[in-house]
């Protein structure tokens, strides 16, 4: 449910690029478009973490696309995903 409410808001306020869910050692792209080597990698670094769950996101912003992530998301884990985001974008 929690998911939920904050993919309404990250599509009602945000000026989103994509947004990616993770479930079960799955990755779903709800919106937008990623390569799927980022996808992949990023469900490889949830593994790694045992995350079993979380959104991650993509935002528009004045420098290009800065990634964002649901709290479940350590901020370790955030920068990883921002460095594979680097070599990908």
């Amino acid at each position: 449910m929690a998911h939920h409410i904050q993919l309404f808001f990250i599509k009602t306020f945000s000026s989103w690029v994509f947004i990616l869910r993770f479930e079960n050692n799955k990755v779903v792209l709800k919106e937008g478009k990623v390569r799927s080597g980022f996808a992949s990698d990023c469900l490889d670094i949830m593994k790694k973490a045992q995350l079993s769950s979380g959104l991650l996101y993509g935002v528009r912003h004045q420098n290009g696309i800065r990634i964002k992530a649901s709290k479940n998301f350590s901020s370790e884990i955030i920068q990883r995903i921002r460095n594979v985001w680097s070599f990908y974008n």
